[in-house]
């Protein structure tokens, strides 16, 4: 009778816990209507409301200025910038707002699944997810907007003068937030890349479009192939040459596309440096390894020398050739 009342108990556990796990699929705090956003046009002024008008002067004010000469970087150039992506205010907070090119969404259990993993996903190098929109034709993903837009931008600015302390800063951010994503039901990235290391108000990286892979699977986006190649020039020669790579990448693969990103911030010029190839050239020699055996520059940033660990650092998560499984707590 004792072991009867146990399984029962042990059943009833189980229940119990499978029944709320399926009720926080079914909820819906992710959803947003867009009749609650309002958009903010990044080149004119033609807000109709006062009020709304002079709360997006000052998003604008604190957004699109250049940092002072106080901040951790040195700048020339005080013109106002344009914002990274579609942005708008959503109760009182401005957003990003990325358009996914499908007419609908089928809310099956794994998409509910997937807005339930993200929804739980904080921490404090990983944007923050406000919602997503899934009405008929007009289909989006919500997130906190990053007043200082992308790592690719700042990377690109000439203008901007990037010590060893805050380079140094920026890279720990990246570490911290991909660690905590793969210790995560989300698993992997599949995607980063600089455009992707979003930077905030507070100077601090934010990795954004982690997890969704399959909400925002099979889309109908007219730039769909400049976006592709650009992809490619992040991606794993493993999974380069794997016809049907999973969408939501390996573990191994992000820890390779970190070793891009790291080169990138180290050269300052580009994914691939001076290479003479066009991207596709490119991805079609990194998936034949030709690349991994790396001819390093002499890197330097703003007159600061690196180490010669920091070359080391992107060997390791280019070491293609021995396909060791490095992990971001090896670099």
């Amino acid at each position: 009778m004792t072991l009867l009342s146990t399984v029962l108990f042990i059943g009833a556990l189980f229940a119990l816990k499978y029944y709320r796990y399926e009720q926080k699929l079914a909820c819906l705090l992710w959803k947003i209507d867009m009749k609650d956003v309002i958009l903010i046009s990044t080149e004119t002024n033609t807000e109709r409301n006062t009020c709304n008008k002079n709360m997006i002067r000052v998003y604008r004010n604190s957004i699109f200025q250049a940092p002072t000469s106080n901040s951790v970087v040195e700048v020339s150039d005080q013109s106002p910038r344009r914002a990274y992506t579609a942005i708008g205010v959503y109760k009182g907070n401005i957003v990003a707002i990325r358009h996914i090119y499908k007419r609908s969404v089928d809310l099956t259990r794994s998409i509910r699944k997937e807005l339930k993993q993200i929804r739980e996903a904080r921490h404090e190098n990983l944007i923050p997810f406000i919602g997503a929109c899934v009405d008929n034709g007009n289909v989006a993903i919500l997130t906190a907007y990053s007043a200082r837009g992308s790592l690719e931008d700042i990377l690109q600015n000439k203008d901007l003068h990037l010590d060893n302390m805050f380079v140094s800063s920026l890279v720990t951010d990246i570490l911290k937030g991909m660690i905590y994503l793969h210790d995560s039901e989300i698993i992997s990235h599949g995607n980063l890349k600089s455009s992707n290391c979003l930077i905030d108000s507070r100077w601090v990286l934010q990795i954004s479009d982690f997890g969704l892979h399959e909400f925002k699977a099979n889309q109908d986006d007219p730039n769909w192939k400049i976006k592709e190649v650009k992809r490619m020039l992040y991606r794993a020669p493993e999974l380069l040459r794997d016809p049907s790579p999973p969408s939501r990448g390996t573990q191994k693969g992000d820890v390779y596309s970190f070793g891009i990103v790291l080169y990138e911030i180290l050269g300052r010029k580009g994914p691939w440096g001076n290479i003479d190839l066009e991207p596709e050239g490119t991805c079609s020699t990194v998936r034949s390894l030709r690349l991994i055996q790396w001819r390093f520059q002499d890197f330097s940033l703003g007159g600061v020398k690196w180490k010669v660990n920091s070359q080391c650092d992107v060997l390791k998560c280019y070491d293609q050739l021995t396909l060791k499984a490095w992990t971001y707590a090896d670099i």
